[in-house]
């Protein structure tokens, strides 16, 4: 049961006593972080101590890169979403959590890490574009402030709002399913270009599920998100036969969720790669 609702001009709830809104907890910026040819230093010390941007170059002419940022200061009941910013386009760009057991000093054990990638096709391009990169972690952990403004909790105490801390703030959702289970055809997975709509600073926040549909005869049907800044724009990868039955495990669905960065800009930003 709400004791306490806000809600907007279009009747959404915005604001509840029994659901924590996720506060801006760190603003990170990728300035001048060392970059790495993965052919030529074959060690993954430095990418997964958070110590650097890799890049390798591909057999089809571009580069992919990918940058590691280590969850280790997380609480037990604490939960991250993600955002990003950038001024640059991004080309198939991927921003996700992913866990493994090769942090340097965590060998043989989990690590959880924010995982950052995109391809270009200049190594030229890389600083460019990295520099101009600004990660945003939000947390579940709304923290008390006992300042001026507007604070709601919990029936247990819990803070679930706090009008002095920027909160995350979805703007768009964009989706389309595919629920046929047979192959279509490459037009009708195409998305194309998707404008955003009065939003001051958009942030790529969320990009789950994403489109990957696989037949048994070798058949596929893949999105690739490119960030424009502006917009987003959805590539198909396809190749395959029309009507041929789809792998029970494919995903036909994407959605890419939008936020309102705005606002955010007095939270002091950090080149600490540890969140």
């Amino acid at each position: 049961m709400n004791y306490f609702e806000i809600r907007n001009a279009d009747d959404i709830l915005t604001i509840n006593d029994n659901e924590s809104c996720l506060y801006l907890k760190y603003r990170i910026n990728l300035k001048n972080l060392p970059l790495h040819d993965r052919r030529v230093e074959s060690g993954f010390e430095y990418l997964y101590k958070g110590d650097g941007i890799a890049y390798i170059n591909t057999p089809r002419g571009t580069y992919q890169v990918a940058m590691y940022i280590p969850i280790r200061l997380r609480k037990p009941d604490e939960y991250y979403a993600y955002a990003l910013s950038c001024s640059a386009p991004l080309r198939h760009v991927r921003l996700t959590e992913i866990r493994n057991q090769r942090h340097p000093d965590r060998i043989d054990h989990w690590t959880n890490y924010l995982q950052v990638t995109f391809e270009c096709d200049r190594v030229e391009d890389i600083r460019k574009i990295t520099d101009s990169i600004e990660i945003y972690v939000y947390s579940s952990r709304m923290p008390k402030t006992g300042t001026s403004g507007l604070e709601v909790f919990d029936k247990y105490g819990v803070p679930m709002y706090n009008s002095n801390l920027p909160t995350l703030r979805i703007a768009q959702i964009i989706r389309k399913e595919f629920n046929s289970d047979t192959l279509l055809s490459k037009v009708d997975y195409e998305m194309g270009t998707i404008k955003f709509q009065r939003i001051k600073k958009p942030g790529m926040c969320y990009v789950y599920p994403i489109l990957d549909i696989h037949t048994p005869t070798g058949g596929y049907a893949q999105h690739y998100i490119n960030w424009n800044g502006d917009s987003v724009i959805i590539d198909t990868n396809y190749r395959g036969e029309v009507g041929t039955p789809l792998d029970p495990q494919s995903v036909k669905t994407t959605q890419v969720l939008i936020c309102e960065l705005d606002g955010t800009e007095n939270v002091p930003s950090t080149d600490e790669m540890e969140i």
